[in-house]
């Protein structure tokens, strides 16, 4: 059910603006004629849900294919009506089909996640037996093909085997040395249809034929020899043949695109909507806007709100509430102070919020959902009758009684205003009273100080003010609860130079006045140095959270420094033991082209024997040191997260069969037997894991991973187990199988793998490796 809303109130609130803007966010005609037709609901959780989802579909899951989609409804009415419609229209509409086609197949997966989408999805049709036909009758450019028919293929071979002759003949005729002078031109024309050629006047009736026509100088005359007027004949007949054929073909489609015309409008419906839903959605997320949470208790709580019209490096985000401690809120302050724009942001908000579209304020906002909103806003000289300022705002607001109900949302700017004062401070008293009596709620803005006095002498009715920097004269636009605005008119006079004595006896002739606005704005001060204090205390305390963390961190440093200093130590002799064992067996090698085969013999096997020995000693002494820092687990379940002695990875416990534990160390399953498994103490948990990884046994690795047909997110994260698999494994090759298709999934994955830690190098495959449609990629 719609919200109703007076034109004014609509209008004031410049919603239509905002709809507007949103259009560009469409991928189609379908979108923008939704919109056009927008408006707020009373109850829009429904809505608002189908907002979120996709939000959620284009933010987390890698969006939706909208490409291609063309807006078929004119040429559903164009059916209709019977009026004509050609080739290229049928071409456009199966197009629109198979776009329609990629995104629902894109959208399937997803459809149980998501399920407020369904009825859309389920109503989108792509028509498979349509778009064969269209393609089937129809060229690229709209043209019927010869295939169409087997009758259409037999007259245009006619058409084409005549046509032939024709100009096989006339050929002879133009090129004939017999006529060649009486020619202007040796070239044949056409003239209705009919093939001719040009004889120049003076000739007329030396080649014998039916002339045609004449050139506009007289000079020429057009003539179809009559040899070749019976092939002329027969060949405008196989034109009108084929025109009727035509004419059998379009009206056989035309009866197809009949039969499924309600399933096609049916269709247009659901995109229609599904682009207004999807354009919503890209705004909210392009402009940071957020749906805010219901509050089934009628409050209103807007946290840094901002006007969707005024730019984003000018706009002033406001706080407010309503509907809390009070249900009606007078913003007070002096004119261009941004009292009118903090009153059409709360509006538009609402309005916004309640037509599904994500509103830009914080997510931590609220708001209920209103039955009517109404706003008396600005001062309108041109309405009807030409009425007064006061008399434009009164009829506004007579309108608003007479309609409004316990929820209802008013909204009045400089209310009592354009008449007398006295006057019009009573009359606003008295409306307030009356709304809040009918448990409407109110936001007013006023420049008259007594409303200042009834906000704080009435119940559920609080002050509110435009924050005014008294230094350089100029508001901040900041909303402030709690404290009532000054019109700042001595700050004013007295910056600009008025005479003291003259400030002096102003101040004088509104002395109890004054004394109010006194201490307004010693309130003021306090609260802007309250807020100072504020930021300055959460920025010291900010800073005091990163000093205990910086002093934590570096002692942990120093306490672990020696364990590093060990493990890099072993890391350079194992190094150092790797090049000697190359150099060596680089001088066996040149022992054996020698031919010195029993000396390379024994020293290759002395040089093998040494390494190993070193080696395992070195490793040994590692192992012994880690069993030192490591507590023993005394009782092993399936689930455990635990550490594998020796190559320092953490692993989960993944099967146990007696003493031998199946340990999944980031996708690599490694088997090992229980005295292998160590708990890890704790102040060696955050140490950095070393590239120290003795060979291992059982591992399940494969070089090649196969993601084809996933979403972009679950194939990046079933990638990353591959490349931890890989690492783990010393494998420095793998391959990711994700298929050609639109080259998104690719995309995706290669937008990855360029952020990855453990990734070296990538590159698409060679033809022999599977081309486009895999990627190989190095770790380190």
């Amino acid at each position: 059910m719609m919200m109703y809303l007076d034109e004014y109130s609509f209008s004031s609130l410049e919603f239509d603006k905002v709809v507007e803007h949103i259009k560009s966010y469409t991928f189609s005609n379908f979108g923008k004629r939704a919109l056009s037709y927008l408006k707020p609901m009373k109850i829009p959780i429904e809505e608002q849900q189908r907002i979120r989802d996709i939000m959620d579909i284009l933010e987390y899951e890698g969006g939706l294919p909208i490409g291609g989609i063309f807006d078929f409804g004119p040429f559903l009415m164009k059916i209709k009506e019977g009026t004509p419609v050609d080739g290229k229209d049928f071409i456009s509409i199966a197009n629109t089909f198979i776009s329609i086609d990629r995104l629902k197949r894109t959208f399937a997966p997803l459809i149980d996640k998501y399920v407020s989408l369904t009825d859309i999805y389920e109503d989108m049709k792509t028509f498979p037996e349509i778009v064969t036909l269209v393609f089937k009758t129809f060229e690229e450019d709209g043209t019927v093909k010869d295939s169409a028919t087997p009758e259409l293929k037999r007259i245009r071979n006619s058409v084409r085997r005549l046509e032939r002759k024709i100009k096989r003949d006339m050929n002879d005729i133009v090129s004939s040395a017999r006529y060649r002078n009486l020619l202007q031109e040796q070239i044949l024309l056409e003239r209705d249809g009919r093939y001719v050629i040009p004889l120049k006047s003076e000739y007329r009736g030396k080649i014998r034929g039916i002339v045609h026509s004449m050139s506009s100088s007289g000079s020429t005359v057009y003539v179809e020899p009559e040899e070749v007027v019976k092939m002329n004949d027969d060949l405008r007949l196989l034109h009108v043949q084929e025109k009727n054929e035509i004419r059998n073909i379009m009206r056989n489609i035309l009866i197809c695109f009949r039969e499924k015309m309600e399933a096609m409008k049916q269709t247009a419906g659901a995109l229609e909507y599904f682009d207004s839903l999807y354009a919503r959605a890209s705004y909210g997320i392009e402009n940071d806007c957020a749906i805010p949470e219901h509050n089934l208790k009628g409050i209103l709580r807007l946290k840094k709100a901002r006007h969707p019209l005024i730019p984003s490096d000018k706009v002033v985000p406001i706080d407010v509430r309503l509907g809390d401690d009070f249900d009606c809120l007078i913003v007070t302050g002096p004119n261009t102070g941004g009292k009118t724009v903090s009153l059409k942001t709360i509006g538009l908000l609402v309005l916004m919020n309640q037509a599904g579209i994500p509103i830009p304020a914080s997510s931590e906002s609220e708001l209920p959902f209103y039955d009517n909103v109404y706003a008396d806003i600005g001062d309108e000289q041109s309405i009807e009758q030409s009425l007064s300022t006061f008399s434009s705002h009164m009829k506004n607001i007579v309108y608003a009684l007479n309609h409004a109900n316990s929820n209802t949302l008013v909204l009045l700017d400089e209310i009592g205003a354009g008449t007398d004062p006295t006057e019009g401070v009573s009359l606003a008293m008295a409306l307030v009273e009356h709304l809040l009596s009918s448990g409407v709620k109110v936001v007013a803005t006023t420049h008259y100080g007594e409303l200042k006095l009834f906000a704080y002498s009435t119940k559920r009715v609080e002050n509110g003010s435009v924050e005014f920097d008294t230094n350089t004269l100029k508001p901040t636009y900041n909303l402030l609860i709690g404290i009532p605005g000054t019109s700042n008119a001595f700050h004013i006079a007295s910056a600009l130079n008025m005479p003291g004595d003259i400030l002096k006896r102003a101040k004088e002739m509104i002395k109890r006045e004054f004394k109010i606005d006194n201490i307004i704005e010693a309130l003021h001060r306090e609260s802007i140095r309250m807020r100072k204090n504020e930021k300055e205390l959460k920025f010291l305390q900010e800073g005091l959270k990163k000093d205990k963390r910086r002093l934590a961190e570096k002692l942990e440093k120093l306490k672990k420094k020696e364990y590093h200093d060990i493990l890099e130590e072993y890391d350079s002799i194992k190094i150092r033991l790797k090049k000697l064992k190359k150099e060596s067996e680089d001088i066996i090698r040149k022992l054996k082209s020698e031919r010195e085969f029993s000396t390379a013999k024994q020293l290759s096997k002395r040089i093998h024997d040494f390494y190993d020995v070193e080696l395992k000693a070195i490793e040994s002494d590692i192992i012994k040191l880690t069993d030192e820092k490591w507590e023993r687990i005394k009782e092993i379940k399936v689930g455990d997260t635990v550490e594998i002695k020796g190559i320092r990875k953490k692993g989960v416990v993944q099967e146990i069969k007696g003493k031998m534990i199946k340990i999944n160390v980031r996708s690599a399953v490694i088997t090992v037997s229980e005295d292998m498994i160590r708990a890890v103490s704790r102040e060696d948990r955050e140490v950095k894991e070393t590239e120290y990884i003795p060979s291992m046994s059982a591992r399940n690795v494969h070089t090649e991973v196969d993601v084809r047909g996933k979403t972009v997110e679950d194939a990046i994260e079933k990638v990353d187990d591959f490349l931890n698999a890989l690492y783990l494994s010393d494998i420095h090759v793998g391959t990711i199988i994700h298929g050609k298709g639109t080259g998104k999934l690719r995309k995706g994955i290669w937008d990855f793998l360029g952020k990855h830690s453990l990734v070296m190098n990538f590159r698409m495959g060679v033809p022999h490796e599977g081309g486009a449609g895999v990627t190989v990629v190095e770790v380190k």
